[in-house]
């Protein structure tokens, strides 16, 4: 076997493998041949023992644990969901709160204005009535004066 066939299936590089054997040649003298390098059995061997194999993944199926896992995958998205839905939920009403807030304080604006004009509405009828009595005084004085008398007019009585 070669030192790049080693290397391979034991997941190395092979300049790590090449330099171990250069700085151990003792171990090697009468091991290695050829170019590129065969390597004996006594070199596989102790090469295995410094760069052993690869364990396989050992695949185990438990389908009681694999349905729990989907299960609980499955509870965890619901959830979610649900989590979602109330944070939406919680959006819309502190929406809903602050256009209501909103609503008040337009409210309470309107109420003020309703009561300046009415206040305003108020001042004005009374100037009204005032000058509608100071009107009904001019007609009086006027009918009065047109329906004296003669000697009441040269006298301006």
């Amino acid at each position: 076997m070669t030192i790049a066939e080693f290397a391979k299936k034991r997941g190395v590089d092979q300049q790590t493998i090449y330099k171990y054997i250069k700085r151990h040649p003792e171990l090697f003298n009468d091991h290695i041949s050829g170019h590129p390098m065969q390597l004996d059995e006594a070199a596989l061997r102790l090469l295995s023992t410094i760069y052993p194999e690869k364990n396989a993944v050992e695949v185990i199926e438990d389908t009681d644990a694999y349905r729990q896992l989907v299960a609980a995958q499955n509870k965890i998205l619901k959830l979610q969901e649900q989590i979602h839905a109330y944070e939406r939920m919680k959006a819309d009403s502190e929406a809903s709160e602050r256009l209501l807030e909103q609503r008040e304080n337009d409210n309470a604006w309107l109420k003020g204005q309703l009561e300046k004009a009415q206040a305003e509405a108020a001042a004005e009828r009374q100037k009204a009535e005032t000058a509608k009595e100071e009107a009904e005084e001019a007609k009086r004085e006027t009918d009065r004066l047109r329906n004296r008398g003669f000697w009441a007019r040269v006298f301006n009585k």
